[in-house]
Formats: C-alpha cells, sequence, structure tokens
C-alpha cells in the first residue's frame, strides 16, 4: 500500500501496544508508566474514531484513577466510555458494556456512596440485560446482583437484599460448575 495508507494504521498499531502495555502496569500499580501509555494512546483513538478502542483504554484510565483514589476522574473516564458504546450502537461488544456499566455503577455506589437511584436504575438495568443476554459472564451478572444486594441493604430492605445475596451465590456457584465441567476439573 501507499505509505500515506500505511502510516495510520501503524499509528493505529503501536496505540493498541500503549494501550495494552498500559493494562499490564496497571496490574503491577505501576501508575506513572500507565500515564505515560494512556497519553500516547488515547489521543490517536479519539482522532482516529475507533471507538471500541478508546473505550478499552478509558476503561483502563478509569481504574487507574479509581486505584490512586482519583474518583472524579475516574467516573468522567468511565462515562466517557460509555458514551463510546452508544455511539457504536448494536455493534458494541455487550460483555464489554455489562462490564463497564458495572465499574461505574460499582464507583458511585461503593468508592463514592453517591447518587443511589441512578446506581439502583444501572444495576436494575445490569440485571435485566444479564437475564436476556447469555454472552454476558456470569459471574459478572453474579457482581451486580451481589453490589444490588447492596443497595437493598442501605435502603433497609433486608429481606430483598438477601433473596438478591442469595441469588447472586447461585448464580456465581452454577458459573462455576459449568466452567468446572467444560475443563475437565
Amino acid at each position: 500500500p501507499p505509505r500515506s495508507t500505511l502510516f495510520p494504521y501503524t499509528t493505529l498499531f503501536r496505540s493498541v501496544l500503549h494501550a495494552s502495555l498500559a493494562a499490564g502496569y496497571l496490574g503491577q500499580q505501576q501508575y506513572d508508566k500507565v500515564r505515560f501509555h494512556l497519553d500516547r494512546a488515547i489521543p490517536v483513538f479519539r482522532a482516529a474514531g475507533d471507538d471500541r478502542e478508546l473505550a478499552w483504554t478509558l476503561e483502563i484510565q478509569a481504574r487507574s484513577e479509581s486505584f490512586q483514589g482519583r474518583t472524579q476522574e475516574a467516573v468522567r473516564s468511565y462515562l466517557e466510555a460509555l458514551a463510546c458504546f452508544r455511539r457504536m450502537g448494536k455493534a458494541a461488544p455487550a460483555a464489554d458494556v455489562f462490564e463497564t456499566k458495572r465499574q461505574y455503577a460499582q464507583m458511585l455506589s461503593l468508592v463514592m456512596h453517591t447518587r443511589s437511584q441512578e446506581v439502583a436504575a444501572i444495576y436494575d438495568d445490569l440485571l435485566a440485560t444479564g437475564s436476556r443476554d447469555q454472552s454476558i459472564p456470569r459471574v459478572e451478572v453474579a457482581m451486580a446482583m451481589a453490589n444490588r444486594a447492596l443497595l437493598l441493604l442501605d435502603e433497609g430492605k433486608l429481606p430483598e437484599a438477601e433473596a438478591a445475596t442469595l441469588e447472586a451465590l447461585a448464580i456465581d456457584r452454577k458459573s462455576t460448575r459449568l466452567n468446572s465441567s467444560h475443563l475437565g476439573i
């Protein structure tokens, strides 16, 4: 291909590598290196209009900000990632959208203790999505159910919270059993 066509692909490829390195450094809690690589990847994905890679990279940024106690920055990153998924429409990977929404709701409720009605609506939406869409990992559905149970507990709805917790445990147990049988464990 002509050189002018090759350059953007090379730039995007490097940005994917930067995002991957940022994810690796996040696991090692080397936040300065996470920031270095994100600063190189995010602008390229924005300029290219690559919403899928941008959403993934913004989620890495949100987790990094969260781990460092910068909750407002984390919330902004989660919201921007969710906006990327909205722009993608039906092409957005359901499991990625689910996980990002769950992490956003978890950030608002467990870390920031704010917007409980919004968080409850997000969890209710996640649980409805999880029951409809079997591509969503069951462990993600179980975590959303457990987090919803915590909100119910905060609202003083003990029987509902207990039922939701037991359902989350049942989903997780069933998922673990299925995964074990697939692995021959």
